[in-house]
């Protein structure tokens, strides 16, 4: 609306029903409102006669008001129909009366130390400092006055019990610090900080600083001022250079929630010392994120190297707004989950014991953490490098860490440590157990949180339709990579070898065909773990990505597969469709197997072998039992480890497994080595799920019953056919 106002047309149009005073005094409080969009100033209104505003500083507990008429200022709302609607929803609050100064209630100010409708008159006050003042300490206390069928009750909220609050207290110089915010004179405000400074943003502030007076320059009432003066009306006649300093907060504690300050706050030593204006640069951030559009590609992206801290993220997610986490997900966390075999249904929850990037506002799956968030930042850091131009970072390269019980505890949150949970259940659950409620200050804070956050996707979007104006080509280069048009397929298909390749090696024509796709499409980001020699993928050279050079698309991994491997997942996270990672190593088939013993030879006259080992041996045993009572004699053989079996002699071997015409096995895992063994396996074909294991077991038809179910169905099956089947997964 400011900006629509400041528009010559538009502007004299409105002025047709609007004196110029009204014009001016609305851009004045226009200016201030946007200035002070986190706090308040007070304005006292000066008498009629007199031109000049006495202004100063408040935190919430004082507003400012208007010196517009409501008249001038509902015919300047009505520029558009949202402005007009806006106007009339908050009227009554603008132009209420107000009080003008911090003090008692009853006597027309206002605190945030006493509380209620109505809050406690200053003779209340007094009787209670009386009664209470020599058992408790009214410097980390407020005081709330509430009604309740005729009797009035008073509550005294404490801050802390310790004594160290009166200790810090009197440690203040006594010549400075004085309460300047408790009408008693009991209180005044705190802040206590450890700070290591912020380079990065300390330069970037100071460039600002260094520019502003061209910014001032740029106001719509620049040259507004008497006899021409360019600064206008509302600016120092001085402009007065501000010196920054971004400090990264470490640990907080303070009675106010500030994003920065001015340090010192004493006139005479600002007089004889000069001042700093400090800025928190990690005090109010939040992830930029868009909770209707999960996967927007403006967005932070949050790793969790513990997957098991999930509920964390998930509580953040709730907050935050995101559809894919509900109270009654964040509920059912800790929820065995059970399985109903009748009705075929069961108890689900996004909220999984570890975080899946398949539930909005979850990046990737953690357990490879550190390294995920490596690959995410090569990611962001070369699309930074390719698609932002000057005036137009579209792609933030910004990289975070940090300690998050010191900021949730800066943030006002209840942090709960148990150092020995890994050892102790107990301890955890004699810690506070928390409520599956979210107070109403809780809620409003992230409300607060979110309103923020969409505000920054919406410049966000306007910054790229600022950018594709000027840079159309990059633009539509960077939509291609978002959508992951690369058509692979066509070229693939169009793609020839050059006469004698059938001859070599694969690793010759794997490499051969390699160097034409990382020429051909940017989406490829490829690496090797020291073989990219031998794996014939030719010269890296200028595609080479490294510090100075975040363009390039082919990695330097050294001896690290598994840092390779999980580098390349996280860069797969941050766009699926923007990259596509290629890794190259010594190919190594790995078989998992724990030492043991097969058992002895197998009874007479069995019809069906079961081979099993571990965790689902009971099962096995227990099915077994089963079907030899229904008369279809069965047997179990318990193989923890095939290394072992493979060694022993054929005649073993044989008789272990050989000796009846179905040899099925069974193990809750995909049946990778089973088909060398069995003529059928029942097996995972899927993903597993986050809930109790017995209801899991049911939940894929791993249980007992399940598996007599489908060995006498498979073998039912057979009877009828007239040739020997190949191996086959039993479902």
């Amino acid at each position: 609306m400011c900006s629509a106002m400041c528009d010559t047309d538009a502007r004299a149009h409105l002025l047709s029903g609007v004196d110029e005073l009204s014009m001016v005094h609305f851009l004045e409080y226009a200016a201030t409102l946007m200035a002070n969009l986190g706090n308040y100033k007070v304005w006292q209104m000066a008498p009629p006669q007199q031109d000049d505003t006495d202004v100063y500083q408040g935190y919430g507990d004082q507003k400012f008001v208007t010196r517009i008429d409501s008249h001038a200022f509902e015919k300047l709302c009505s520029l558009t129909e949202s402005t007009q609607s806006l106007f009339t929803l908050v009227k009554d609050a603008m132009y209420s009366e107000v009080p003008a100064s911090l003090g008692f209630p009853d006597e027309g100010g206002t605190s945030n130390y006493y509380l209620g409708s109505p809050p406690p008159s200053k003779a209340e006050i007094e009787q209670l400092k009386i009664g209470v003042g020599s058992r408790l300490s009214l410097r980390n206390t407020r005081l709330s006055k509430s009604e309740l069928e005729g009797s009035i009750r008073y509550e005294i909220l404490v801050a802390s019990a310790s004594d160290r609050a009166d200790e810090a207290f009197d440690l203040m110089l006594p010549d400075k610090a004085k309460p300047g915010r408790d009408p008693s004179g009991v209180r005044c405000e705190f802040e206590a900080l450890v700070t290591c400074q912020d380079k990065e943003w300390t330069s970037a502030f100071s460039n600002l600083a260094s520019k502003a007076h061209s910014f001032i320059l740029e106001l719509p009432w620049s040259g507004m001022g008497d006899d021409g003066d360019q600064l206008g009306p509302f600016e120092n006649d001085t402009f007065i250079r501000p010196n920054f300093v971004a400090l990264k907060l470490i640990c907080y504690c303070a009675s106010n929630v500030w994003t920065g300050l001015t340090a010192p706050g004493y006139p005479d030593v600002k007089a004889e010392h000069g001042r700093k204006n400090l800025t928190f640069s990690n005090r109010v951030e939040a992830s930029t994120m868009d909770p209707s559009r999960p996967d927007w590609y403006g967005r932070d992206r949050f790793v969790m190297s513990n997957g098991h801290a999930g509920i964390l993220q998930y509580v953040m997610l709730y907050l935050t707004g995101y559809k894919s986490m509900t109270m009654k997900d964040l509920k059912l966390y800790v929820d065995p989950k059970h399985f109903d075999k009748a009705t075929g249904t069961a108890v689900s929850t996004n909220a999984h014991c570890h975080p899946e990037r398949e539930v909005g506002g979850i990046e990737i799956t953690p357990g490879q953490g550190i390294v995920n968030a490596v690959g995410m930042a090569i990611a962001g850091k070369q699309q930074a490098a390719l698609f932002n131009m000057e005036r137009h970072e579209i792609i933030s390269g910004r990289i975070d860490s940090e300690d998050i019980n010191s900021k949730m505890r800066a943030a006002g949150w209840d942090v709960i440590n148990v150092f020995d949970g890994d050892e102790s259940v107990d301890n955890i659950y004699s810690a506070e157990t928390p409520s599956h409620t979210v107070s109403e200050q809780t809620k409003a804070t992230f409300k607060a949180i979110v309103a923020q956050k969409e505000r920054e996707v919406q410049k966000w979007d306007g910054q790229l339709e600022n950018y594709s104006r000027e840079f159309a080509s990059q633009h539509q280069r960077l939509l291609s990579r978002i959508a992951g048009s690369a058509n692979y397929e066509a070229f693939l298909n169009d793609f020839q070898f050059p006469d004698g390749m059938a001859s070599k090696a694969t690793r010759e024509s794997n490499g051969f065909l390699f160097q034409a796709l990382i020429k051909q499409f940017e989406s490829l980001f490829a690496g090797g773990a020291d073989v990219w020699g031998p794996n014939k993928l030719g010269d890296p050279g200028e595609l080479v990505f490294e510090r100075g050079y975040y363009e390039g698309r082919i990695a330097r991994y050294g001896i690290r597969e598994h840092a390779m491997a999980s580098i390349s997942n996280g860069l797969a996270a941050y766009c699926p469709q923007a990259f596509v990672p290629i890794t190259t190593t010594s190919f190594v088939l790995y078989l998992y197997a724990t030492a043991g013993e097969g058992q002895n030879g197998p009874t007479h006259q069995a019809d069906i072998t079961i081979i099993s080992s571990r965790s689902e041996l009971a099962f096995a045993v227990e099915a077994a039992r089963i079907l030899t009572g229904k008369g279809t004699p069965t047997w179990v053989v318990s193989m923890p480890c095939v290394r072992l079996f493979d060694a022993q002699t054929e005649e073993y071997k044989n008789e272990v497994i050989s000796a009846t015409p179905h040899v099925i096995s069974y193990e809750a895992y995909v049946s990778t080595i089973w088909g060398r063994y069995c003529t059928a396996s029942i097996a995972m074909d899927s993903f597993g799920y986050s809930a109790a294991a017995i209801d899991n077991y049911a939940r894929f038809r791993l249980d007992t019953e399940s598996v007599v179910v489908k060995i006498e169905r498979h073998v039912a099956s057979l009877s009828q056919r007239t040739r020997k089947v190949q191996w086959m997964l039993l479902k």
